[in-house]
């Protein structure tokens, strides 16, 4: 509630007009199976680039933790118990829907590709993301066909940043 609120105020403080302005929600498909190990550790290790040396090994040791509990996470389904993501690498699996942890871990990985993406985010008077959702607000008057530019740029940094295709986004405008 308070983050809805929050954004709701922030977004009346701008001056947005149906002329002046495009407004697109962006989308990413299947995000918390999508997100794998090796993007939470590479979002931790871009966080931690100017923290103190005591600060990294513990965020580090933490990391270790995390990386534990996404190789061994079991589902129950009617009374029976599976190993997520079976015998796979901890590196190819993903957060799980409903996990203790995924919450906050997609939203450290959204933070890290709006961090890789910024130079793409100057063009608006307004961005932000929530999990799998996020939200822009143009400058300008955009055409679909920008907005399908500026899409593809997106999603090239997010592939790049990742070290991944499996991060798919979408958009309506």
């Amino acid at each position: 509630i308070i983050q809805a609120s929050d954004l709701k105020k922030k977004l009346e403080d701008l001056t947005i007009t149906k002329s002046n302005n495009t407004i697109a929600s962006f989308d990413a498909v299947s995000m918390y199976p999508s997100v794998k190990f090796r993007q939470v550790e590479n979002a931790v290790e871009y966080f931690l680039r100017s923290a103190p040396e005591n600060d990294k090994v513990s965020a580090r040791k933490c990391l270790q933790l995390v990386k534990f509990g996404m190789a061994n996470t079991l589902v129950q389904f009617q009374g029976q118990y599976w190993e997520y993501g079976g015998k796979a690498d901890v590196y190819d699996k993903g957060l799980t829907i409903g996990g203790y942890e995924s919450a906050w871990l997609a939203d450290l990985v959204a933070a890290y590709i709006l961090e890789t993406a910024v130079d793409l985010m100057l063009g608006c008077e307004f961005d932000g993301i929530y999990r799998d959702d996020g939200i822009l607000v143009f400058k300008e008057k955009k055409t679909v066909e920008e907005c399908e530019a500026w899409l593809e740029q997106f999603q090239e940094t997010v592939n790049r940043c990742t070290e991944s295709e499996q991060l798919q986004f979408t958009m309506d405008i």
